[in-house]
């Protein structure tokens, strides 16, 4: 799985993430499958601007996204979790 290439204008700075981050991605860590219209809600910001920050987030690499699905009904007994952390010039 590779991360989508940001945008130049994404990736030019360092991200720190303020309140409102904070909170949108509080929200996510609820419910990750939070829509723009539930972070519009718990941000008071527009959905156009909840999106920006999304990706500027995913872009900076503070934002990921990981899938889980249950294995036992596609027919494949064994269940590994592995995390890592890399960067995305060592994934390339």
């Amino acid at each position: 799985m590779r991360a989508p290439a940001p945008s130049p204008d994404l990736a030019a700075a360092p991200v720190t993430p303020d309140a409102v981050d904070h909170a949108m991605l509080e929200a996510l860590r609820i419910d990750g499958r939070a829509t723009l219209t539930d972070l519009q809600r718990v941000t008071g910001m527009s959905e156009t601007a909840v999106r920006k920050r999304l990706d500027r987030l995913r872009a900076a690499g503070v934002r990921h996204i990981a899938a889980e699905y249950d294995h036992e009904p596609l027919g494949q007994g064994i269940e590994a979790l592995v995390w890592l952390t890399v960067s995305l010039h060592d994934l390339v």
